[in-house]
């Protein structure tokens, strides 16, 4: 693999230092986009030692990333003037929400409805930690949005991140298209940036599904999603992440371009777009950002539109070590170093 720019020697001690903490038989899948150009960067710890490995084409869990895509279908149906982002989802369903609260389509992809990461009918005590989301399904989603709903902001004016948000944005655009969401994403997304190594059911995998490690570092339970699929089900490769990063960079794409467009103000280093989290980095520089983590998996990815940048990576560092943050500080370094 050729090193783009000499970047990997000059951070390699910067990887080591990053991953040094986590259990043997870390991955990590690293793909960093510059120049039109895109180069992938396999690591697997052993013995306490990093080795190269060709993992670009392995599959993880991408967690809360699949909410990019869902966000993405959204501006998909938005810019063919089939939906519009104010709208109420209340028209969707045959009951009245609790309180006749109000909901926007834009809230839900932008996490200002003020609904909180669950609802209080999905048990997150530390026994159910392990393949949570498995359980929640469309019967209990319906139970809480009619009996025991309750924002924790009424007036759409405050930034909560709510995975909860972003499996009913995923069901209320399946129930406005009357087709599965599963199918809306394929054709809008996956279909569309030739993703063709990503996947919503780890039976369909052709490629080799990288075992996920615990905060232990004992293998880790994948997780499976029901009604919330949305939130975070998608399981993919570092080299589709970069196809649909590097759609990001062709200006004619309009879909993506909404996704992009900031919605809300969270404070003076982040907006928000549909999705998408807008960082500040200098006066002159903003970079888009997501990131994802289940039991056994860690991903993230940040890319720059003016310097048309990338960095993802994918890992099995599971979202409940103490250390996973150290991905997302990675992927940050790396496209700062492809920007320098």
């Amino acid at each position: 693999m050729d090193d783009l720019n000499g970047i990997i020697p000059k951070i390699s001690e910067t990887i080591f230092e990053k991953v040094s903490m986590f259990p043997d038989k870390t991955q990590l899948a690293i793909a960093v986009i510059k120049n039109e150009k895109t180069n992938y960067y396999g690591f697997i710890k052993e013995n306490n030692n990093l080795s190269n490995v060709q993992n670009e084409d392995k599959i993880f869990e991408v967690g809360s990333i699949t909410k990019v895509f869902t966000a993405t279908v959204l501006a998909d149906l938005v810019v063919k003037n089939k939906l519009e982002l104010d709208t109420n989802i209340q028209q969707y369903f045959d009951f009245p929400f609790k309180d006749k609260t109000k909901i926007s389509l834009l809230s839900l992809a932008n996490h200002t409805s003020g609904l909180r990461s669950h609802p209080t009918n999905f048990d997150t005590s530390i026994e159910n930690l392990i393949n949570f989301y498995k359980e929640y399904d469309e019967d209990m989603m319906k139970d809480y949005l009619q009996y025991s709903l309750q924002l924790t902001s009424a007036d759409e004016n405050r930034y909560e991140y709510s995975n909860f948000g972003g499996g009913l944005l995923s069901y209320v655009l399946e129930l406005s298209q009357k087709q599965s969401f599963k199918e809306l994403l394929q054709q809008k997304v996956f279909d569309k940036y030739k993703m063709s190594n990503t996947y919503m059911d780890r039976s369909n995998l052709k490629n080799e599904l990288v075992i996920g490690l615990d905060k232990n570092g004992t293998e880790a339970e994948n997780w499976d999603f029901d009604i919330l699929f949305g939130a975070g089900g998608v399981l993919s490769s570092v080299r589709d992440l970069s196809k649909f990063v590097s759609a990001h960079f062709v200006e004619s794409d309009k879909e993506l371009a909404l996704t992009r467009q900031a919605t809300y103000t969270v404070d003076d280093e982040m907006k928000v777009g549909l999705g998408l989290h807008i960082i500040k980095i200098d006066d002159n520089n903003e970079v888009y950002w997501h990131n994802g983590g289940t039991g056994g998996y860690k991903a993230s990815m940040v890319f720059n539109i003016e310097t048309k940048s990338a960095a993802i990576i994918l890992s099995n560092i599971s979202v409940f070590n103490p250390d996973h943050m150290n991905i997302d500080s990675l992927c940050v370094k790396l496209n700062s170093m492809l920007n320098e």
